[in-house]
């Protein structure tokens, strides 16, 4: 079975109401999603020479970033006032099968760029600031 291809990936973010509406950002052609688990190493010298970890402990968190085609000039405005404030707000990174990661961010890196004779482009970097969850379709 071969890869899913990167091209069908979404980044959306929500309208900040309870239930959210998620509206697309743009397409992301190049990403890096990582997700973060600092272990907490509980080893004595009863367990040596081997190391033992605490399950479910220690910090997690989530980093995605990226680059893509922004999907309008709304988008952009949206994004570049959350860089630049600072705020928290509700993410999806929706892969091409429909699994998505969901939570909230921050925007710790924004940029974009563009040719004379060619699309607007984004670069951004979001982090975690709460529980991720990985919904599956």
């Amino acid at each position: 079975m071969a890869a899913q291809k990167g091209r069908g990936m979404l980044l959306k973010i929500s309208n900040g109401l309870s239930p959210p509406t998620f509206t697309t950002v743009g397409g992301i052609r190049e990403k890096n999603l990582t997700i973060n688990n600092e272990s907490v190493d509980i080893t004595t010298s009863n367990t040596a020479p081997w190391r033992q970890l605490l399950a479910d402990a220690g910090m997690r968190s989530v980093s995605i970033s990226g680059s893509g085609v922004f999907e309008d000039e709304a988008a952009i405005n949206t994004v570049e006032e959350l860089a630049l404030s600072g705020n928290l707000q509700e993410f999806q990174m929706v892969f091409g099968n429909l699994d998505l990661f969901q939570g909230l961010f921050q925007v710790t890196s924004f940029q974009y760029a563009g040719a004379h004779n060619a699309e607007q482009t984004y670069n951004i970097t979001l982090e975690s600031a709460s529980i991720i969850t990985l919904l599956r379709s």
